[in-house]
């Protein structure tokens, strides 16, 4: 199997950290704002970054580089699937202490890595198996639904667990999206264009009772 490389885990750690600071800004927006409202404003964001890092590069490679996507019924996948994990994601946050929603939701790699080993014939050795299983006990201590002798939201628990399958299986659908030569351009704009138009109501009825 191939080392990852330092550029790829810096990147890994920089989207985990970019992730956290989003759910705490998700908490503290709070219900000010409903979670199709904060997705659609994220949704925004991310493809006018994406727009203006394809276009503003300088790059004629990157510029040229665009064309049609190759496998748009995996696009629509990786972005229905991105779209309700992050969806259930934030209502999980608006649910329970922002630490275990994150927590919860951080089961993707377990997700990704059994779903890839299904669905893409990835190797999944004994290690990782006994690893999945390790984590798997980790999750079901840490969301039972009763902790010293308080009720927790089971159905703040199973958003969070539901947003990790998800994202798990958004994760499996990039990787098969880039092993089929889809260029990077439309592997990020997936997530955005399948998700706004779920978001555009809610949007447009905040921008009206502002």
């Amino acid at each position: 199997m191939k080392a990852p490389s330092l550029v790829g885990v810096f990147q890994m750690l920089t989207s985990t950290t970019c992730f956290a600071l989003m759910s705490a800004a998700s908490k503290l927006v709070g219900l000010q704002a409903t979670t199709f409202e904060k997705i659609f404003w994220r949704q925004v964001a991310v493809l006018c970054f994406t727009l203006v890092g394809q276009f503003c590069s300088g790059s004629e490679e990157s510029q040229c580089a665009v064309g049609r996507p190759k496998k748009p019924w995996l696009m629509l996948l990786r972005g229905l699937f991105g779209h309700f994990a992050l969806s259930a994601y934030l209502e999980a946050i608006e649910r329970l202490p922002l630490a275990q929603a994150v927590f919860l939701g951080k089961i993707h790699p377990l997700a990704a890595a059994l779903l890839a080993w299904v669905f893409l014939r990835e190797p999944l050795d004994a290690s990782r198996v006994l690893a999945i299983l390790a984590s798997l006990a980790g999750v079901a201590l840490i969301s039972s639904p009763v902790k010293d002798g308080l009720s927790i939201d089971v159905v703040g628990v199973g958003l969070g667990l539901f947003a990790g399958v998800l994202s798990g299986a958004a994760y499996v659908c990039v990787r098969a999206l880039k092993c089929s030569g889809e260029t990077s351009f439309w592997v990020l704009l997936a997530f955005p264009l399948v998700s706004i138009p779920f978001c555009l109501r809610d949007a447009w009825l905040g921008v009206l009772h502002r």
